[in-house]
């Protein structure tokens, strides 16, 4: 057999090992995508509760009934220039209860994409569908995304309900 012939055949053989590493390599990441997907979101909801312990008066009014009527943020974010320490706690606590409240918005867009696509592999994904829809039925959420609908996708404002502006 001639050198060239020989070359041929080991860089041949070079390629087709190197083609089963990445082939497993592939797979391995595949497997892997499985079983930590799911699980991420899963610490991504307990680091919301963990929020809401931190913060036990943010979730205090997120939960709060009384705060379910009318337009919570909008009534709370006209304060009158020089309100007095009540106004002002007001709207600290409106401005802190948004950004809690855009913190879960935008964990709930990432879970439904995530759960949308195709092309993720995601166990639990009914669960996590009808998770999404009971927490986008919560009153300073759907005020929320209403609001500011803009600042999402399309596709999931219609999911939670909404007509796209």
């Amino acid at each position: 057999m001639s050198d060239f012939v020989s070359q041929f055949l080991a860089a041949g053989a070079f390629t087709l090992v190197t083609a089963a590493v990445a082939a497993g390599t592939y797979f391995l990441t595949r497997w892997n995508n499985y079983k930590t997907l799911s699980a991420k979101y899963r610490d991504r909801l307990y680091e919301l509760n963990k929020l809401g312990v931190q913060y036990g008066d943010v979730a205090y009014e997120f939960l709060n009934p009384a705060n379910f009527t009318g337009s919570y943020f909008a009534r709370l974010s006209g304060v009158p220039a020089g309100a007095g320490a009540t106004g002002l706690q007001g709207l600290q606590m409106a401005t802190r209860l948004r950004s809690y409240v855009f913190f879960r918005l935008n964990f709930y867009e990432e879970l439904f994409y995530a759960t949308e696509s195709s092309h993720v592999v995601m166990e639990d994904r009914k669960v996590w569908r009808s998770y999404l829809e009971t927490q986008l039925q919560h009153p300073l959420v759907r005020e929320l995304l209403t609001q500011e609908q803009r600042r999402f996708g399309i596709r999931f404002v219609k999911f939670a309900g909404l007509s796209p502006d």
